[in-house]
């Protein structure tokens, strides 16, 4: 059986005594490498030795952190951002993007500008063709437009406006089909102004974001992978249809880490606060027919919780 390489890599350690102390070995003089780091250990203590803030981290992200390096060794990088503060009078021309991810490194000073740079998720307002939305709260329309008119780009999307309200909110989320897409949201229409889809290359441009506005982006990404964001629009897109059996109300789906959690109130037979364990059986059985028919199958584990009339599923990606 061939070993997958961070399996390798944590048996080994390039000849080091732990995974940390081999990244820190790759970061020494490599200003690329200190720079990922820091951006993962920045709430520690800055006088603790690298090696060991790099130990205070999940094992999940210290991978990525060595992925990362390894991938810009590699030239496997993406490209060199133009740095624009949006807060001088420049304007922008970036006309020949198409509302990628550099239109989405301007689009997140916006919303810094704005004051909005925490923006959060709310799960019981993400679509169902989304993994995660984040929406801004409402900001003024008018100051959303001056700020906005600073780069080129959205200047003309506000020019096609003709009739806009008083107040707007701006949103950012990632898609079922893996786009990470951006906009200004009117009355609840949605209105895109680009996007693009995650890839490595953008996976790690977003991770290396130095900007307030992606810190709650970069939370949400960080427990996940390229691979197992895969897996969790497929589960996503496919729980659509999923039908337990009668129940008298549901919950929308949240995440948190690699693991997303359905629930289901009044579903099957409950007698003094206890459900039936058949019943209880035949949940996790029919979710387990359900699960086989897909090849990816063997990437998930999953759980059935009842508790006080409700049923929970939480999906794990392995």
């Amino acid at each position: 059986m061939i070993k997958r390489y961070f399996d390798f890599i944590n048996e080994n350690y390039g000849g080091f005594s732990s995974l940390a102390e081999y990244i820190e070995h790759l970061a020494k003089d490599n200003e690329y490498a200190k720079s990922v780091i820091s951006d993962f250990t920045k709430d520690i203590n800055p006088n603790v030795r690298i090696a060991n803030a790099i130990n205070s981290l999940d094992n999940h992200t210290q991978e990525l952190i060595l992925k990362m390096i390894q991938d810009e060794q590699s030239d496997i990088k993406p490209e060199k951002e133009v740095e624009v503060t949006p807060i001088t009078s420049t304007r922008f021309d970036e006309s020949q993007q198409t509302g990628g991810k550099n239109i989405f490194k301007c689009f997140l000073k916006v919303i810094s500008a704005l004051g909005q740079k925490d923006c959060e998720i709310d799960w019981n307002y993400v679509p169902q063709n989304y993994l995660a939305l984040f929406i801004t709260n409402d900001v003024d329309t008018e100051q959303m437009k001056s700020i906005m008119s600073r780069y080129l780009y959205f200047d003309n999307f506000i020019k096609s406006q003709t009739e806009i309200s008083n107040t707007s909110k701006l949103y950012f989320g990632i898609k079922n089909d893996m786009y990470l897409d951006y906009g200004v949201m009117v009355d609840g229409r949605m209105i895109c102004l680009g996007k693009f889809l995650l890839t490595q290359g953008t996976y790690n441009f977003i991770m290396t974001l130095d900007l307030k506005s992606a810190t709650n982006l970069k939370k949400f990404l960080v427990g996940l992978d390229l691979s197992k964001l895969s897996i969790l629009s497929k589960v996503k897109s496919i729980m659509k249809d999923y039908f337990p059996g009668q129940s008298d109300d549901k919950i929308s789906p949240t995440i948190n880490g690699d693991v997303i959690s359905y629930g289901f109130q009044g579903l099957g037979n409950w007698d003094n606060g206890q459900m039936d364990m058949g019943e209880l059986d035949n949940i996790k059985s029919n979710l387990r027919s359900f699960f086989m028919q897909n090849k990816w199958s063997d990437k998930i584990q999953f759980n059935v919780i009842p508790s006080d009339q409700w049923v929970f599923i939480n999906i794990k990606f392995k």
